[in-house]
């Protein structure tokens, strides 16, 4: 029992390290549970560029859109995305989720706004369709 309190007074500040990574690694969990994105948390630290590459214009339409039609966030989320051009597995990959995940979401998304394509979002939402950026 010594000396386990002799191996705890000696690598205390270690142990501090390693119960702080632990308690950092189980809030990311619960937060990535809980929806949040790295898109979602730049929100609160880089305001502007938080929605990627949609202009001010952009975003207050989509937040325009999303109430009237009922978005969840997650779905609001996916909307963003896809006028930013992203493909179905790069919505998945930018929201960690699988594709078909991400895929059903943007039924949803389709559902909800009436409408069957990306053309046909774009031109229901009166935005210009872009080639993607990089």
């Amino acid at each position: 029992m010594a000396l386990c309190f002799a191996l705890v007074e000696q690598f205390a500040s270690n142990i501090m390290v390693l119960l702080s990574i632990l308690a950092a690694n189980a809030a990311m969990i619960i937060l990535v549970r809980r929806g949040v994105t790295p898109i979602r948390s730049a929100e609160l630290f880089e305001g502007e560029q938080a929605t990627g590459d949609l202009d001010a214009a952009r975003r207050a339409k989509v937040d325009r859109v999303a109430a009237a039609c009922g978005l969840g966030e997650r779905e609001k989320e996916v909307l963003t995305l896809l006028l930013e051009g992203c493909s179905a597995s790069e919505v998945a990959s930018a929201m960690v989720v699988a594709n078909g995940t991400a895929k059903s979401h943007i039924r949803h998304v389709y559902k909800k706004l009436g409408v069957h394509s990306r053309d046909e979002l774009f031109e229901k939402l009166g935005i210009e369709r872009e080639e993607k950026k990089g």
